[in-house]
């Protein structure tokens, strides 16, 4: 549905709705896995398998994967707009988007077997659990601006601004181990501040570290990750861990040069874009970010009590503390792309 209101003056305001809701939505099932046989007695209460031999209904054969459909999921998205329409040499738009979207699986895999397997969930992967896509963004505000004057009788120049506000991708917490023995690495997380750490051994160019060095390390992670800190005691959801807003702007400059021909107007048109122009003005400004890891914890083993014991991720010998890191790539740096046209 869409809607549109004259303002007077070239003046328009816009509100667009989408809504769609899944009908036969694809979804994988290994028809030769069994269901859990066990919890945890800890605070993480999630099923799991004693063995491995507990998991398979037939011994001799993998898994099974059968194609199914479901009508969970559904996503939508609303738009509120206003803009001006060019008059006496000024156009301008702005525009704020919201937008939800959730599914049963990710589909995180090119074939069936990949794609059931890398699902993260908190039971098994046959579990039909509803969270957010992973194609989604929440929130983006979209705005652009341009004036342009002539002057001089031959000379015209177009100023134009286009800025963009939004909240980046969205991503899972899961362990970096088969947590529940159901033989897949997608297990989602469940917040604690005391998970039960183990020493850890050197490896590589990763020192060894104590349980105290891992647990102080795995304190600072928790109070520098947003997510995590403000969904303590609970489980993390599949694609609901979002990176930090992300906020860039680029300058447009066009110089026209322009006299008639006979009876047509010749322009010689040069262009200069400045993209990301706020990264010019400061380097830290309109760098994007990653994550460092969605994998801090690293399972080893079940102790005698029944508690899943961890080591925390190490990346180049240092224990991980800060849930983000800046991307240094051409997307984090302001860039010059100068043009040249001519119009008859």
């Amino acid at each position: 549905m869409a809607f549109d209101k004259k303002l007077g003056d070239g003046w328009l305001a816009s509100v667009d709705v989408l809504y769609t809701k899944d009908l036969n939505a694809v979804v994988m099932r290994n028809a030769n896995q069994k269901d859990p046989n066990a919890t945890f007695a800890t605070a993480d209460t999630r099923p799991r398998y004693l063995t491995t031999a507990d998991r398979k209904i037939n011994a001799n054969i993998g898994s099974a994967i059968i194609l199914e459909n479901t009508d969970q999921g559904s996503s939508g998205s609303v738009t509120f707009q206003i803009s001006k329409a060019a008059k006496k040499g000024f156009y301008g738009s702005v525009a704020y988007t919201a937008s939800y979207a959730n599914e049963v699986t990710a589909n995180p895999g090119s074939t069936a077997s990949s794609v059931w397997n890398s699902n993260a969930t908190i039971g098994t992967q046959n579990s039909l659990e509803l969270y957010n896509s992973q194609y989604v963004m929440p929130y983006r505000y979209v705005g652009s601006f341009s004036y342009r004057f002539e002057y001089g009788k031959h000379l015209a120049t177009t100023i134009s601004l286009f800025g963009e506000l939004n909240k980046q991708r969205n991503y899972s917490y899961t362990y970096n181990g088969d947590l529940n023995n159901d033989g897949n690495s997608a297990d989602l997380m469940y917040f604690t501040r005391t998970p039960v750490f183990i020493a850890q051994a050197a490896s590589g160019t990763n020192p060894a570290r104590s349980i105290q060095e891992q647990a102080d390390a795995w304190n600072l992670f928790v109070d520098n990750t947003p997510y995590i800190r403000n969904n303590l005691g609970k489980y993390a959801a599949r694609n609901s861990a979002y990176l930090p807003w992300y906020s860039k702007f680029d300058i447009r400059i066009l110089q026209d040069i322009y006299t008639t021909v006979g009876k047509k107007k010749n322009t010689i048109q040069i262009s200069a874009d400045i993209l990301n122009a706020g990264n010019l003005i400061n380097k830290m400004w309109g760098v994007q970010q990653s994550v460092t890891t969605s994998t801090p914890l690293v399972f080893k083993s079940i102790d005698a009590s029944g508690n899943p014991t961890f080591n925390l991720t190490q990346i180049n010998g240092q224990l991980v503390t800060k849930p983000f890191q800046n991307t240094l790539s051409i997307y984090s740096t302001w860039g010059l792309q100068l043009g040249l046209r001519y119009i008859f």
